[in-house]
């Protein structure tokens, strides 16, 4: 990966909500994603801006079916990033093997 966890973390920072900061659960797909490619978030499909990154950014973690969250692209060197509100994830029960969990820990 061209980018650290800590450096993602850093621009998803502004982003955030203060309201919701402290619960949220980010999950980054490790694989880079072309520009132009898509990815179905609920009922909606988006398409990747830039060569990148995506991190699906839940706000309210232990809430049950539809409720706020972000889609949140950033570039494979980190210098654009772009967002989407989004209700549902990009996968259901466990995440698929090229996701992982960034952790908002001592941030």
């Amino acid at each position: 990966m061209d980018l650290s966890d800590n450096r993602m973390l850093e621009l998803l920072e502004p982003l955030m909500p203060l309201d919701r900061s402290g619960e949220a659960v980010v999950y980054l797909d490790t694989q880079l994603m072309p520009q132009g490619a898509s990815i179905r978030l609920g009922s909606r499909e988006y398409q990747i801006p830039f060569v990148g990154y995506f991190l699906f950014v839940d706000l309210m973690p232990e809430a049950n079916w539809s409720h706020p969250a972000m889609g949140v692209f950033i570039s494979r060197e980190g210098d654009k990033v772009s967002s989407v509100k989004v209700e549902f994830p990009p996968f259901f029960g466990d995440p698929p093997a090229t996701y992982r969990r960034l952790s908002l820990e001592n941030r």
